[in-house]
């Protein structure tokens, strides 16, 4: 299998890329910045792009069989991000997508976007704070995947992540 990663020099991009080369997956990294990707392997490719020029990424994408997201911040948890990081990616991945003829395609979200009536009381506590700009763009994104009927999408909601080991379980 072979995948293509957005965010992969992230905490998250680093795991998931990471975990793709352990499993035997050929993945091609598309970065910003390529010096900042850690991980050397011979199944692994970088290529440096801006996630907002399609021309630059629907290339890569014509040779994978998945396209996974794991766009974010760098730093702090309330980090600046520009406020439709994930609505206006989620835009040109899609149509760089239907380009290449590529349907399948997973993006990191957070648990806290939809609304529940179990929802944790930290999410209560923060969903008033910078987050809540971040939750709204993210919804925004999701809503966006589900009215793209042509894409299979996948939105995974963690509602937190560590840099702890991998264990396989929750």
């Amino acid at each position: 299998m072979k995948i293509v990663v957005f965010g992969a020099t992230g905490p998250s991009g680093l795991n998931l890329v990471q975990q793709a080369l352990d499993r035997g997956m050929g993945v091609t990294a598309l970065v910003r910045n390529p010096d900042r990707l850690t991980i050397t392997h011979e199944n692994l490719k970088v290529e440096k792009v801006n996630i907002f020029k399609e021309d630059e990424i629907v290339d890569h994408i014509k040779e994978c069989d998945v396209v996974m997201g794991c766009l974010g911040s760098h730093g702090s948890f309330f980090s600046r991000l520009p406020e439709n990081l994930y609505t206006e990616s989620a835009k040109v991945i899609l149509s760089a997508m239907r380009k290449a003829n590529k349907k399948r395609f997973i993006v990191i979200s957070a648990g806290g976007v939809i609304k529940t009536s179990q929802e944790p009381l930290i999410m209560t506590i923060f969903r008033p704070l910078r987050i809540r700009e971040v939750l709204n763009n993210l919804r925004e994104m999701e809503v966006m995947l589900e009215n793209s009927t042509d894409i299979d999408f996948t939105a995974v909601r963690p509602p937190a992540l560590s840099n702890a080991q991998v264990t396989g379980t929750m």
